[in-house]
């Protein structure tokens, strides 16, 4: 489990409290690659790189989401996740990247994720 996971789970639960009309989605990407006991090989794959960790859709903006990325507070992007950063940037869809902070408790930290989603959705309005 990666340390922002806890954090994520949090703010997925919280969001259709504090976003009226907002309903987040966890997106998991999955590459597994396996060799059974006759050494045949298996790969399964689901989604694609560097997406991010949760989908966000809005009701009533005809089909709009926003794309939350979350990060622990020693957290980078890595590059596949600046080129679905960028992707989303080119097709003008919102993505915002939200990182723990430093002298934070994790209650304070998902309201302030909460405050920094929620200024986002006002401003698609």
């Amino acid at each position: 489990m990666r340390r922002e996971d806890p954090l994520m789970w949090k703010l997925i639960e919280s969001i259709p409290f504090a976003i009226p009309g907002a309903r987040p989605f966890r997106r998991t990407v999955h590459n597994v690659h396996a060799v059974g006991k006759t050494g045949g090989h298996f790969r399964a794959i689901a989604g694609v790189d560097g997406q991010a960790d949760v989908v966000v859709y809005l009701k009533g903006t005809g089909g709009r989401v926003v794309e939350v990325e979350t990060k622990a507070r020693d957290g980078r992007l890595r590059p596949e996740q600046k080129v679905w950063r960028d992707w989303c940037a080119e097709w003008g869809v919102p993505w915002l990247c939200l990182k723990e902070g430093r002298d934070e408790t994790p209650e304070q930290t998902v309201l302030r994720w909460l405050g920094e989603l929620a200024a986002l959705v006002r401003g698609m309005a």
